[in-house]
C-alpha cells in the first residue's frame, strides 16, 4: 500500500512539474492543429443576401457568415487546400483549389449571389452546378517599389458598375463583379462610392503600421453597402480599419 502511495505521489508531482515548465515557456506538447502556419490567410464576405458557410477540407471554419462580414487572418498548417463556400438556403456550393506561397498572407474577397447559371445536369446531376460567385485569393505583400496605401475594390453588385471618386479628384468605376485597384494614397482617405443616385461618403482611416486595405461593396436592401478590411501582413499587426459611412439617397 505504501509503496502505491509513493508511485502516485511521483506521477503527481511529474504532472506538477509538467504543468510549471509549460507555464514557465508558454508552451505544449506539440498537435497537428498547432503546427507553426504554413500560410496565413484572411476573408472579406460580399456574398448576399443569403448566409453562407466557410469549409476548409472539409471542415466548416465559419457558419452563417453575412454580407459584410470579415474574418481575421488564420494560420492554416499547409498552402495547398481545398476551400468551399456553401450556400445555406439551397446547399449550392462554389469550391477553390488552393495552392499558395508557403509563408505569405492572403485575402479572400467573396461577392456573388449564388443564383444558377446554368441548369443542373441531367446527365451528370451529381456535378456541382455553376453559380453566380466572384472569388479571388490576392496577395497581401507590396510589389518591389510599391508602398502602402492600395486599396482593392470589389463589386459585387451583379448589374451595377460602382463609380469612386477618391483623393485628387480620381475617378474609378468597378464594373459588376470585378476588382479594381487604387494606389498611392494616403494612410487616411475619404472616398465616394454611387451606385445610381445612391452614395455613401466612405472614410477609411488608420493608425500606424499602416496597412493596405481590401473593400468589398454589396447589394444591401433597395441599395448598397460595403465592408473594409485592412490586408493583415506579419510586420506588426495593424488595427482595423476605421470605417464610417454617410449616406444620401
Amino acid at each position: 500500500m505504501l509503496a502505491t502511495r509513493h508511485s502516485f505521489l511521483i506521477i503527481l508531482l511529474g504532472f506538477f512539474q509538467a504543468a510549471l515548465l509549460s507555464c514557465a515557456f508558454g508552451q505544449t506538447a506539440a498537435t497537428p492543429s498547432q503546427r507553426p502556419p504554413k500560410v496565413h490567410l484572411q476573408i472579406l464576405n460580399g456574398i448576399s443576401p443569403d448566409p453562407v458557410d466557410i469549409a476548409i477540407d472539409g471542415q466548416i471554419l465559419f457558419s452563417d457568415a453575412r454580407p459584410g462580414q470579415r474574418f481575421s487572418a488564420m494560420g492554416l498548417p499547409e498552402s495547398k487546400f481545398q476551400l468551399a463556400v456553401i450556400d445555406k438556403i439551397n446547399g449550392h456550393r462554389k469550391t477553390l483549389q488552393l495552392d499558395l506561397e508557403a509563408g505569405g498572407c492572403y485575402t479572400l474577397l467573396l461577392a456573388g449571389d449564388f443564383q444558377l447559371l446554368a441548369p443542373v445536369s441531367s446527365e451528370a446531376p451529381e456535378a456541382a452546378p455553376e453559380v453566380r460567385v466572384y472569388s479571388v485569393v490576392l496577395s497581401n505583400k507590396n510589389e518591389p517599389g510599391q508602398a502602402p496605401v492600395r486599396v482593392r475594390l470589389v463589386n459585387g453588385l451583379i448589374s451595377e458598375s460602382v463609380k469612386i471618386q477618391g483623393p485628387n479628384n480620381q475617378p474609378c468605376s468597378v464594373a459588376p463583379m470585378q476588382m479594381e485597384v487604387v494606389s498611392g494614397l494616403p494612410p487616411n482617405l475619404h472616398m465616394k462610392a454611387s451606385v445610381g443616385s445612391a452614395v455613401r461618403s466612405l472614410y477609411l482611416g488608420q493608425d500606424p503600421p499602416v496597412k493596405n486595405i481590401a473593400v468589398v461593396f454589396y447589394p444591401s436592401g433597395d441599395s448598397f453597402g460595403f465592408r473594409a478590411m485592412t490586408e493583415y501582413t506579419p510586420e506588426g499587426v495593424a488595427p482595423e480599419v476605421e470605417q464610417e459611412e454617410e449616406r444620401s439617397p
